[in-house]
């Protein structure tokens, strides 16, 4: 004899468990999640343009140290103008927008940009590897120097001949708007077989100091307005 066993359940009580036991569905957007690739795309951006990702390989001259370089070509790759600014906690620089093109750090924040010449040079005395503990020497890198730097150069260039004929020691004093250099040439001398060793950086000039998009401009305005400006 066959039983059937009976619910208890109405029809709509059944579907609504029906519906529980169901394999479960995209939760619903929110404003912490990203699900369009729209999003994701430029969630990714942001993070690589706030980060030190695309930061150029630049010599630094830190105040009382001397660095010994030589200059990979007779002046500067090119002259830019660039706004610096702190921006997610740090201090960010982007080269300022052609004439002519959307420029949101003028518009919107009212930034100046400020004159520069880059550079590539040879960095003699290296760098000591933090984690390795490993002495780097004759590395490549971009300088980056201001108006006045530009001109001490210039100068140099006028009086010892193209700046890549010789080696220069350069030195600083002081700090923020009283910091000076010295720049002090030695006797013309061939490239060194270690100084040709390591691989040019000014075919990559744009690629690191290309303007930013509008739309990166747009992440970083946002960024900048939600950092404490320092005087």
């Amino acid at each position: 004899m066959r039983i059937k066993s009976k619910s208890n359940s109405s029809p709509s009580k059944r579907a609504e468990m029906e519906q529980d036991e169901s394999p479960s569905r995209s939760p619903k957007p929110s404003g912490w999640m990203m699900t369009s690739a729209e999003e994701q795309q430029e969630a990714l951006s942001r993070q690589r343009l706030l980060s030190d990702a695309k930061r150029p390989p630049e010599m630094w001259v830190n105040e009382g140290e001397d660095k010994l370089v030589r200059f990979c070509g007779e002046g500067p790759i090119a002259c830019i103008y660039v706004y610096t600014f702190r921006c997610n906690g740090k201090w960010k620089t982007v080269t300022c927008p052609e004439d002519g093109d959307i420029d949101l750090f003028k518009t919107e924040l009212g930034l100046r940009p400020q004159f520069k010449a880059v550079y590539e040079v040879v960095d003699i005395n290296g760098y000591t590897d933090k984690k390795e503990g490993k002495k780097h020497k004759n590395v490549r890198r971009f300088y980056v120097g201001n108006s006045r730097v530009f001109e001490a150069l210039k100068k140099l260039s006028q009086k010892k001949g193209p700046l890549n004929r010789y080696n220069v020691e350069i030195s600083r004093t002081g700090t923020g708007t009283a910091t000076s250099y010295t720049f002090l040439p030695d006797s013309p001398s061939p490239l060194t077989a270690d100084m040709k060793a390591g691989e040019p950086l000014a075919p990559k000039f744009a690629q690191y100091y290309a303007p930013p998009s509008a739309a990166e401009q747009r992440i970083l305005v946002r960024a900048f307005s939600a950092t404490p400006q320092e005087d």
